[in-house]
Order: C-alpha cells, then structure tokens, then sequence
C-alpha cells in the first residue's frame, strides 16, 4: 500500500547566482519500521528497513508496495542495485544478501569482515566498505564469493566506484583511491580532504566527498588526487552524496534538507531543498533523485532539478 503521498514545488533561489528549475518533491510515508537507504535501477526502486531487516520494492509512480517483503540479515543498512542483483549489507550480521531484482527473494548470503556499512557496484564485482574491520572487500557476483579482502589502516567508511577506481572514504579524514589491475592486486593512495568523511560519488569529472565533520563537501581530481577548489559549504551534518548529470546532491543530515551544487561550477545552486525528515541515504535512478528519511521515516522522490 502507499500512504500520504505530498507533492511539493521547491522553490530554486538565494545562496548563488546559478539559478534552476524548481524541483518537484513527492513523499510517501513508509509503512515499514525503518527506512535506512534506497537504491533505484532498472529493476525499479528497492527500499532497505534496519529495523525489521528486510528489503521490499516500490511501485515508483504510486510509492506501492510490490515485492515481497524479504528478510535479510541484522542490520540492513547500504543497499545497491546493479551486477545482477539487489545487494544490502547487514552490519550486524556481517553478511551481504543478494536479492533477485525479478522477484525479490533472497538468493545468497555472503560472510564478509566486520560491521559492513557502504556498498558499490562496478567493474564487474560487488564493493563492501567494513568499518569497524577497516577493510574493503570484493566480491564477484558470478559465484557470490569474496575474491579478495584489502586491509584499509586508514577505515572503510563509505564506498564508490568511477573514472577507473574504487574510492573508499577514511575514519582519518582522507579518501582512498584504490586502483585494480587485471590480475586483481591493489594500488591505494589517498588525499586529505574535510573533517568527518562519510559519504563519496563520482561523476561530472570529480570525486566528491561528504565531510560531517566540518559541514562541508571535497572535490576531487580522480588523476591528480588534488582537491580542486575550496571545500563548499553546505548544511549541517552532510552524511551522503550522489551526481545527478550535472547536479551534485548532497543529504545534510542535522538540517534536514538537501543541498544542490552544479558538478561543473563547484557552486551551490538555489535553495536547500527542506524534508520533513531526516535524510538518511540518497540514490539516483530512473530519471530522478531518491531518498529516504527518518522522523518520520519516508520515501521521497525528487525530479525537473
């Protein structure tokens, strides 16, 4: 069932001189106990809830429940869709699940290190960032086994895959770019960027990095591994980050809103975009911008940004 779906008209102004369309946000309050992150693909638009564990898709026009609702692992947290599947990390059991994006059941349960956290699909393999081990797993989606387990002193925090790499966010303000050649060895080198690192996507030509610490998001040169331009400030608590084309959003946590920043000027764009609650993830997928939020816990969809 869908519940209390609100449209609302975001008006574009104030805290640059770009100016946008209005970005048109609906929001659909989750029938679940918790909604912890969404992933939108081809296969539709997956929600995870932490508290239940469970992992359900949604009718993305009407916000219908349509899956079953599946049962995961303890902890169902980061969730991604992509490489054959609909992956959610459990960090409290310690596992991966992987789920059929055709009918929603739980195919596999892979063990992986230690409080799993963020998750990245690309270059054929499944990404696991594992905080409190402080490592970055890959797993290959063929078999659903771990291939390799990189020990990052630096902390796992958050994982993204782009321009040729995989980038891993650090409890030690960096973020790691982590290289892999065909034979399957790694290369990391990492750059310093804000306070707090949470959440890193890469698009527009640049890495960009999520610092809760400091209220502020990093820009990245995925080459040089050089920060390009000053950190740009954004609301309180930015906790994750996706690119949209040529639109960087990013989730302020402690404001509850979401900041848009143009991906080529580096600049913040029109007004933060106010949520009733608290955003906790974001994903971008079939044409728009997804989220989910918690007090109260809702799905919102945001698209014409």
């Amino acid at each position: 069932m869908a519940i209390a779906i609100v449209a609302l008209s975001v008006a574009a102004c104030g805290r640059s001189a770009a100016r946008s369309a209005s970005p048109i946000l609906s929001s659909t309050a989750w029938p679940g106990q918790s909604a912890s992150a969404v992933a939108a693909g081809p296969s539709g638009v997956w929600v995870a809830d932490d508290v239940a564990d469970t992992v359900q898709r949604i009718d993305p026009v009407t916000g219908g429940l349509e899956s079953p609702r599946t049962l995961v692992g303890q902890g169902a947290g980061a969730l991604v869709v992509g490489e054959g599947g609909v992956w959610v990390a459990d960090s409290v059991a310690n596992t991966v699940s992987r789920l059929s994006p055709a009918t929603g059941l739980l195919v596999a349960t892979i063990p992986v290190a230690a409080d799993p956290v963020g998750l990245a699909v690309g270059g054929g393999s499944v990404w696991v960032a594992s905080l409190a081990s402080a490592t970055l797993t890959r797993i290959d989606p063929s078999t659903d086994r771990v291939l390799s387990t990189l020990a990052m002193p630096a902390g796992a925090v958050r994982v993204a895959v782009g321009a040729g790499a995989v980038w891993v966010t650090n409890s030690t303000d960096t973020v790691t770019r982590v290289l892999v050649s065909a034979s399957g060895s790694f290369t990391t080198a990492a750059v310093r960027v804000g306070q707090g690192p949470i959440g890193v996507a890469v698009g527009g030509g640049s890495v960009w990095v999520a610092d809760a610490g400091d209220n502020t998001v990093a820009r990245v040169d995925p080459a040089s591994l050089r920060l390009v331009g000053p950190p740009v400030k954004v609301g309180r608590g930015p906790v994750a980050v996706v690119v949209e084309g040529a639109t960087v959003w990013v989730a302020d946590e402690d404001a509850g809103q979401l900041t848009r920043i143009n991906a080529r000027t580096g600049r913040v764009v029109g007004a933060p975009v106010g949520l009733v609650g608290i955003p906790r993830w974001l994903s971008v997928g079939l044409g728009r911008l997804w989220a989910v939020t918690a007090g109260p816990a809702a799905v919102v969809q945001i698209r014409g940004a």
